[in-house]
């Protein structure tokens, strides 16, 4: 649920700083990477020795990472994994071993897993590309190890949180109007003469007035196309809550079976 929340934290945030002057061109100015944790991570690629290089995971093998707080948790193919980790800016490990549950597999799962397990205790660095890939890499810096983003589960609170803020745009762009609506309703009551001679007096406030008006139909037509892109995102994010409905008892049924797997009950002193 955490990373939900911090997801649409993250989405809706975006959105809004994207809809105000200024804004958007300071972020294509300087991108901003966060570090791979609170993400659950699907292992694409991996170094399958220095004859063959990266090979792509086989369809049907599920590989997978999720790091937060210095805890690791994930599958390697055929077992849940579970450890600990520490990272910085540019450097990834994992300091001890592993624990594991004790399935044993055939076929593509455990040859993945064989060559997983290795390759993951052996990381250094990470680093994540422009299109969002996560590579871990060893301590000579070369890849052995590359990710995508597991599909984001967004829940109906989140897009409840999601239109509240969609709101209080809405609400932005009913005051930019009416204060519009106010300063021409101004100056359609203005006697011309008067006007001419308001003009002729104060040239510089009349100018001020004009460039308000301006950049309150800015705001308006900024406002405008944010809540389009709100409302898009609303209708993607709709279709993603049946589905994250539909994973919530699958992955329920999951943490139960490592943690079974995992705490065995000590036996009751004699």
């Amino acid at each position: 649920m955490h990373k939900r929340r911090s997801f649409v934290f993250i989405l809706g945030a975006s959105l809004l700083l994207g809809a105000l002057p200024g804004v958007a061109l300071a972020q294509e100015e300087e991108a901003v990477v966060f570090p791979p944790e609170g993400v659950e991570w699907r292992l694409q690629m991996y170094e399958a020795g220095p004859d063959i290089g990266m090979v792509d995971v086989p369809e049907g093998v599920e590989v997978s990472l999720f790091m937060s707080g210095g805890d690791v948790v994930g599958n390697a193919g055929c077992n849940s994994i579970f450890g600990s980790y520490q990272i910085d800016a540019e450097t990834l490990s994992f300091p001890v071993p592993f624990g594991s549950t004790l399935k044993l597999c055939e076929g593509p799962e455990q040859e993945v897993e064989d060559a997983y397990l290795p390759l993951l205790s052996a990381v250094e660095g990470w680093s994540i590309g422009d299109e969002g890939a996560l590579s871990l890499s060893d301590v000579g810096g070369a890849v052995t190890l590359v990710y995508s983003e597991a599909p984001v589960e967004i829940t109906a609170t989140d897009v409840e949180a999601l239109m509240a803020e969609l709101s209080g745009l809405q609400q932005q762009i009913d005051q930019a109007e009416l204060e519009i609506a106010t300063l021409t309703d101004e100056f359609a009551s203005v006697n011309v003469t008067k006007l001419r001679n308001r003009i002729a007096a104060n040239e510089d406030a009349i100018s001020e007035q004009a460039e308000t008006i301006d950049r309150l139909r800015g705001r308006i037509r900024a406002n405008e196309d944010a809540i389009a892109e709100l409302q898009a995102t609303d209708g993607r994010l709709r279709d993603r809550i049946k589905a994250l409905e539909e994973s919530d008892a699958a992955q329920t049924e999951r943490i139960t079976a490592l943690e079974d797997a995992v705490f065995v009950p000590t036996p009751a002193s004699e």
